[in-house]
């Protein structure tokens, strides 16, 4: 292993580190949307903020929950003022990587980078990691093939700069596709992404809860643990209820996950009542924040599973 392959392997697990806690536990706060909060704000019949204020807003969730998260997921965007302005504190920071929208290769989806943004650049403002979004169907060989060439594009950059990178799959329903059929097909799709992405080298992956109201969710997420291998993975939030992500969760950790990456659902009071965005996220966000930490201690230290690296030699950069 040369000096450079070195640097990035111990690079990467420090950033996994800085990341989590103590115990190796990942418990991050998401900010980093773009497209999908102006849609949520639509959702909730309200108009979408302007740029500056949506800006002021990241700032604010960003000073209230990342003194209590592990790490704070944040874009470069919209979210670059609340990093000039310290909002996340000592909060080890991760950055997307994507643009938003997706290219469309025979009905399947793939992925795009930031045009102008590199994990060179994510380096050199500080962030531990980088996070790829993935639009992701296994069974759709056109894009599927296409998006694991993304990923490998990714992977490559990150661990280039000793970054890790948080790959977070998708799964979408096709054109034609009916709402039963996909949601017969969902949580088989999870396993069979986690299996097919973790061997192309992402250092976490970030996945969608197996649901399967007609059988066994936790025999899905021991069976997503198993195809992981040596790779962590942390459950999404997905936008849900509280109480939903907190079954959920337990039931993840449970079979072996290292602990979530939230968003909406820790913030989502705040949608069309900035002014008092404040208090909702004293008095809301904060403790279910402090809530859902404490349920993913039941789950798998992220170096447990990865394994103990070999210790490099003394002169290893010589």
């Amino acid at each position: 292993m040369s000096a450079r392959e070195t640097a990035s392997r111990l690079g990467r697990l420090r950033g996994l580190d800085t990341l989590s806690d103590a115990r190796g536990i990942f418990a991050l706060a998401a900010m980093d949307h773009r497209d999908s909060l102006r849609i949520a704000f639509e959702t909730a019949g309200h108009p979408t903020p302007a740029p500056e204020r949506i800006a002021e807003l990241k700032a604010t969730v960003a000073r209230a929950l990342a003194p209590h998260a592990t790490g704070l997921l944040i874009d470069v965007e919209l979210g670059a003022p609340a990093i000039a302005l310290g909002a996340p504190g000592p909060c080890g920071i991760v950055v997307p990587l994507e643009a938003q929208g997706y290219e469309d290769v025979a009905t399947g989806r793939v992925t795009t980078f930031l045009p102008g943004f590199s994990p060179a650049l994510a380096r050199v403002l500080g962030a531990a990691a980088c996070k790829l979004l993935l639009p992701y169907r296994p069974d759709h060989e056109a894009s599927a093939a296409r998006q694991d060439e993304v990923v490998r594009e990714a992977v490559a950059g990150c661990h280039a700069e000793g970054l890790a990178l948080v790959l977070e799959p998708i799964a979408y329903a096709l054109p034609g596709e009916t709402p039963e059929a996909f949601g017969a097909a969902f949580p088989s799709l999870v396993v069979a992404s986690a299996q097919r992405l973790q061997a192309l080298g992402p250092d976490i992956l970030k996945v969608q809860f197996p649901r399967d109201d007609r059988g066994d969710e936790a025999d899905w997420c021991k069976q997503l643990d198993a195809v992981c291998g040596p790779t962590p993975w942390v459950l999404l939030g997905g936008g849900g209820s509280p109480e939903v992500f907190a079954r959920d969760l337990r039931i993840a950790c449970a079979a072996g996950a290292s602990g979530f990456i939230a968003g909406r659902t820790l913030w989502t009071g705040v949608i069309g009542d900035e002014d008092d965005a404040e208090t909702w996220l004293r008095r809301v966000g904060v403790p279910l924040l402090r809530s859902l930490r404490e349920i993913a201690q039941s789950g798998r230290p992220w170096r447990e599973r990865a394994g103990a690296p070999a210790a490099p030699p003394r002169d290893w950069f010589a």
